[in-house]
C-alpha cells in the first residue's frame, strides 16, 4: 500500500481492524436511530461470528458509499470521495485491490461477534470489533464458512455498538466513539478516534453480512497531532527503498509548502531535498483540503469517512 495515501488508507482499513474498550458509547443526538446504549452489551439473543471478507473503499461520490452523520440527510464520506482525485493523480495505485490482497492472504482480520434476538422482525442488535488471527491451515477456508480465527489478545477491542434490526434483516447499529489503535510498524503505533461512528445500510443474516457500511467522523486536529508525525519516518524509509516508485509523493510533497497556512510561513525545512518533513506534510496544500471539517455534529467540526464492507460467518475458537 503507497504510504503517500496514509491519510485515507490508514482509516479505512482501521476502522474495521482495531479499537479500545475504554471508548465512550455516547449517542448522538443528530442521528435517527438514537437508542438507550445503557445495556448494550447484553442486548439478548444468540451470537453469531463473522469475518470481514471484502472491504470497498469508494473511488467516486457516485458510488454513495457513506451514512449521514450530521442529520442533513446527505451522504458524508469526505476521505472516501477524495480517492478519485489522488487515483486519478496517481493511477498506479488501487487501494482496494490492496486491501483484497491483505484480505485473501489472512494479514488483515477483522472479525465480528454478534447477538441478535430476531433476525426476520423488529428487534435489537449489538457488533463488536475484533482483530483476529487466522488459526486454520489453508486460506482457501478464510471465508467459506469453514474458517477458524482466535481473537488477538495483544491488540485493543471496541465499545459494542447497539441498534436496530428490522425487515429482512436491514441493520441500523450506533452511535458510538471507537477509539482506533492503528500500527505504523511492529513497534510504533498510536491511537485515534472514529467519532459518533455508525454501521448501517446493510442486512445481516445468520450467515454473512451484506453491503453494510461503516463511516465516522475524525477530528482533523488528531490527524495533524498524531498521524502525520508518526508516519514522516515511514514515508522517507519507502523513499529510500523504492525511489522509482515514489515519484508522486516527492513531486507533491517535497518542498512543495503553501506559506499562507497557519505557522507555514516561515518554516525552513520545506526545502526539494529528497527527504520529506513533518513540515512539508502539514504545510501541503493538498493535506490541509484534505482536513478541510465536512461535518459538524455536536457543535464540533469533523472530516468524515466511511467503507463497505462484506462479512461471512467465522468460528471463534
Amino acid at each position: 500500500m503507497k504510504v503517500y495515501l496514509f491519510i485515507i488508507s490508514f482509516l479505512l482499513i482501521a476502522a474495521v481492524a482495531g479499537c479500545d474498550d475504554t471508548t465512550s458509547s455516547d449517542n448522538n443526538a443528530n442521528n435517527i436511530n438514537n437508542i438507550n446504549n445503557s445495556d448494550c452489551e447484553n442486548p439478548g439473543g444468540s451470537a453469531y461470528d463473522y469475518i470481514i471478507s471484502d472491504i470497498r473503499v469508494p473511488v467516486s461520490s457516485s458510488e454513495q458509499i457513506g451514512l449521514d452523520l450530521d442529520g442533513d440527510d446527505l451522504i458524508d464520506n469526505k476521505l472516501g470521495n477524495l480517492m478519485q482525485s489522488l487515483i486519478s493523480s496517481s493511477p498506479e495505485f488501487n487501494i482496494n485491490e490492496s486491501i483484497a490482497a491483505s484480505l485473501a492472504k489472512g494479514e488483515t482480520v477483522a472479525l465480528v461477534r454478534t447477538m441478535v434476538d430476531d433476525f426476520s422482525g423488529d428487534g435489537t442488535i449489538s457488533s463488536t470489533f475484533y482483530e483476529g488471527e487466522f488459526t486454520g491451515d489453508s486460506t482457501e477456508i478464510l471465508f467459506n464458512g469453514e474458517g477458524t480465527f482466535i481473537i488477538d489478545t495483544e491488540s485493543v477491542n471496541t465499545t459494542t455498538l447497539c441498534g436496530y434490526i428490522y425487515g429482512a434483516g436491514l441493520t441500523k447499529l450506533g452511535p458510538g466513539n471507537v477509539s482506533l489503535r492503528l500500527y505504523v510498524s511492529e513497534s510504533q503505533q498510536f491511537d485515534i478516534v472514529l467519532h459518533h461512528a455508525l454501521v448501517s445500510g446493510g442486512t445481516t443474516s445468520p450467515t454473512e453480512w451484506t453491503d453494510m457500511i461503516i463511516a465516522g467522523a475524525v477530528d482533523p486536529e488528531e490527524i495533524k497531532g498524531t498521524i502525520i508525525p508518526a508516519f514522516v519516518d515511514n514515508i522517507n524509509q519507502e523513499i529510500t527503498n523504492e525511489p522509482e516508485n515514489n515519484q508522486f509523493i516527492l513531486d507533491n510533497f517535497d518542498g512543495n509548502c503553501n506559506a499562507e497556512l497557519p505557522e507555514c510561513a516561515e518554516i525552513d525545512d520545506c526545502i526539494a531535498d529528497g527527504v520529506i518533513t513533518e513540515n512539508e506534510l502539514k504545510c501541503n496544500q493538498m493535506i490541509e483540503t484534505i482536513l478541510i471539517p465536512d461535518v459538524e455534529i455536536e457543535g464540533k467540526s469533523y472530516v468524515s469517512v466511511g467503507i463497505k464492507v462484506q462479512a461471512v460467518r467465522a468460528i471463534i475458537e
